[in-house]
């Protein structure tokens, strides 16, 4: 069942508003705790399920640094924002989100980047960024690039961290914005 508390936890901020409304392809945003960059990121990738594409499975993904985490922090607050109308199957603990639109949700780790490899991708958000295992860009990137996916890169800027340097050098390559 839809919890609707959690489309409600936001307070209206306009910094939030314009990432929300950001029309950029590749997005990184550096914010610190409890700024609502994970919220916002979990309603992008639902609300994206319904959208129409040409192709009959779109494909979304949500990853955090290990299934573990993302099961914990991600899992049960997805699951709480798709209507059960949405539903082509029942949810279940293999933390895939199956939808009578053909789009697919799946909400992973990054410990094993290949993960990723193989389908193509209209949109993954990568959280928690600054822990994430070094390289997971050379998996992601390219399964975005046929259906011109979409990326979230997010997370607290940290100076340690296995994957530190390389969202500080997403977050200030051009190629990125953080709109």
């Amino acid at each position: 069942m839809i919890d609707v508390r959690e489309w409600e936890t936001l307070k209206y901020h306009e910094t939030q508003s314009q990432l929300w409304r950001c029309p950029s392809r590749l997005v990184c945003v550096a914010a610190g705790r409890g700024s609502g960059k994970t919220t916002l990121a979990r309603r992008r990738v639902v609300c994206f399920l319904p959208v129409k594409k040409r192709h009959t499975r779109p494909l979304y993904a949500y990853c955090l640094p290990t299934i573990k985490r993302a099961k914990r922090v991600a899992w049960p607050f997805i699951k709480s924002l798709i209507p059960p109308e949405w539903l082509a199957a029942p949810l279940n603990n293999n933390m895939v989100v199956r939808t009578v639109f053909g789009s697919e949700l799946y909400v992973t780790g990054l410990d094993d980047p290949t993960v990723i490899e193989g389908d193509q991708w209209d949109g993954i958000v990568v959280d928690e960024a600054s822990d994430q295992k070094a390289n997971w860009h050379l998996s992601v990137l390219p399964a975005l690039t046929h259906r011109n996916g979409w990326l979230w890169v997010i997370g607290v800027p940290k100076r340690h961290g296995r994957g530190a340097a390389l969202f500080k050098r997403f977050y200030y390559d051009k190629a990125f914005t953080s709109c």
